[in-house]
């Protein structure tokens, strides 16, 4: 079930999965989109556990596979990252 903040071009992810560069092509295609990760299905952040990780591997993939330079944020609620 979709939070109700979801839609055509906002989703929660609780972790980063590469098949989610699919959703990222999508967002890219049409009008744009922002995926949130380390939020969980009802709204909430979690956190991520390797953050610095990401931010270098998140990135790096999808200008490697997609060629598309995405804005990457890191933002703080209940002190999860």
């Amino acid at each position: 079930m979709k939070h109700q903040y979801e839609n055509q071009s906002i989703e929660f992810k609780l972790l980063w999965k590469d098949e989610y560069l699919k959703q990222v092509c999508g967002f890219a295609n049409s009008k744009g989109g922002v995926l949130y990760i380390g939020i969980d299905d009802q709204g909430t952040a979690v956190g991520i556990k390797s953050l610095k990780k990401l931010l270098e591997d998140i990135p790096s993939k999808i200008i490697t596979q997609l060629g598309i330079y995405p804005r990457i944020n890191v933002h703080t609620n209940n002190e999860k990252e």
